[in-house]
């Protein structure tokens, strides 16, 4: 198959991330008295070298096999998930956890990694089916649970901080397929609610802009009440949520 054509933004943008990381690492390792992580950089560039022919290989390969592959690495992804729950191990900063996946004593890999990019497979695959993009909530649905599933099994680890970013791939894929505006502030409302909930004034003030929007955006009633009481609850239960985190 002929190769398809480079997407040279992409692809500057992400090599310059990649330099940007392993210059940082390079930095924190340069001290006075040797330390545990003064080579780590030499890991982290190997790592990019494999990273590199591992996209070069995965470039030759035809949408459509990807097409194809994508829901059996989504299932792969979320059974590794579920094992790590009940067999994870955690590391480093992060003992409390159950994150990891060890053989024999020795640490194989974090299943979480993979799963964002089944996520990202898994939604592309699905909205890549659709004649026009999503422009109601319950429209929006089946890409919700195919984040949700594992957002859910990483947040149990308990890994908050990768878990969100199961939503920011989310919100990132379909602004990019070109789901309206509104409906993203609506769908991510919530979101919002549940952070600004520590402040009364600001809760309040978030509500009655949540209204506001909804009446100027006319969704369907059950749409909108599931919205507002979404909205509602968040902002309820924020105290509770934020008490019941594991530490990790």
């Amino acid at each position: 198959m002929a190769p398809r054509g480079l997407d040279s933004r992409t692809l500057l943008t992400v090599g310059a991330l990649a330099a940007l990381g392993l210059a940082t690492l390079y930095s924190a390792g340069q001290t006075d008295v040797p330390t545990e992580i003064a080579d780590i950089w030499q890991k982290q560039l190997g790592w990019i070298v494999l990273a590199t022919a591992a996209g070069a290989v995965v470039y030759r390969v035809s949408p459509r096999l990807l097409e194809w592959a994508t829901p059996f690495v989504y299932g792969l992804a979320v059974v590794l998930l579920i094992l790590t729950l009940l067999v994870g191990t955690g590391a480093g900063t992060a003992a409390g956890t159950r994150s990891w996946l060890a053989l024999g004593g020795t640490r194989i890999g974090q299943p979480a990694e993979l799963a964002k990019l089944a996520t990202i497979l898994m939604l592309a695959r699905h909205l890549a089916g659709r004649r026009r993009p999503p422009q109601t909530l319950v429209e929006l649905l089946p890409a919700c649970v195919i984040v949700g599933v594992p957002f859910l099994l990483v947040g149990l680890q308990p890994d908050l901080g990768s878990a969100i970013v199961f939503l920011g791939i989310l919100f990132a894929v379909l602004f990019w397929v070109g789901v309206p505006l509104r409906l993203l502030v609506l769908l991510g409302s919530p979101v919002i609610s549940l952070l600004l909930a520590f402040s009364t004034w600001s809760w309040g003030i978030w509500i009655v802009a949540i209204t506001l929007v909804l009446l100027w955006a006319r969704p369907y009633v059950v749409e909108g009440l599931v919205v507002w009481l979404g909205n509602v609850l968040m902002g309820t239960i924020a105290l509770e949520l934020w008490r019941g985190l594991a530490p990790y």
